[in-house]
């Protein structure tokens, strides 16, 4: 697609309608091609489609090899077309495609078997996704991490924590059992003194009486 000197080395055409879905469409008139809105499509769907596909082939042993054609082609359009936003998009596949490119390369420096030796390149393979699994697992630890302490630290001083705010219920509870044996001990002395009162007073009552009978007998 992206060899089609006829397609996109004419100006596009300016036009109204929306760009095709091209997930659903089997073919495009050459009128729709001429438009602006359609090229980019096409270019954004194809580059997609390429980054995809060599995406599944990253760790094979024999990746810089299957992406050179691609790099190439991808060179020249870049080169030649005059849209800006092509270019650019194209430079960030590129440098994605090398980069694969360079880890394998680094990799299987060490090794002494090639592409026809299926077994140890699978196993090639398969080391090279153990090593990207755990990778991304201690990312995602350290990803938690940090946003676990950033929740702590900015925690609102003001505010207690839950312990702190057990702590105080606590007080509260101690002080208010507190207050209520004070008023218990007060009643009770309360009780105590009426009691004695009429203690009291029923002994005065049966010194008089014990005075008048003594007097009733003289």
């Amino acid at each position: 697609i992206l060899q089609t000197n006829e397609l996109f080395d004419k100006k596009p055409v300016a036009t109204t309608k929306a760009a095709p879905d091209l997930n659903f469409t089997l073919r495009l008139k050459k009128k729709e091609l001429r438009t602006g809105v359609c090229q980019q499509e096409v270019v954004a769907n194809t580059l997609e489609a390429l980054e995809n596909y060599f995406e599944c082939y990253k760790l094979s042993v024999g990746f810089p090899e299957m992406i050179f054609p691609s790099l190439v082609t991808l060179k020249n359009f870049s080169r030649k077309t005059r849209v800006t936003r092509w270019r650019s998009e194209i430079r960030e596949l590129v440098a994605k495609l090398t980069k694969w490119s360079d880890r394998i390369k680094s990799k299987r420096a060490t090794v002494s078997f090639g592409p026809a030796n299926v077994t140890r390149a699978a196993a090639f393979s398969s080391a090279l996704e153990r090593e990207d699994h755990e990778s991304n697992l201690l990312k995602k630890n350290k990803a938690e991490n940090e946003i676990t302490l950033d929740q702590i630290e900015n925690q609102p001083k003001d505010s207690p924590s839950d312990e702190e705010s057990d702590d105080d219920m606590d007080d509260e509870e101690h002080e208010e059992s507190k207050k209520q044996l004070k008023e218990n001990a007060k009643e009770k002395a309360k009780k105590k003194q009426k009691v004695e009162k009429v203690v009291v007073g029923t002994e005065d009552v049966v010194e008089d009486m014990l005075e008048l009978s003594s007097s009733d007998e003289e």
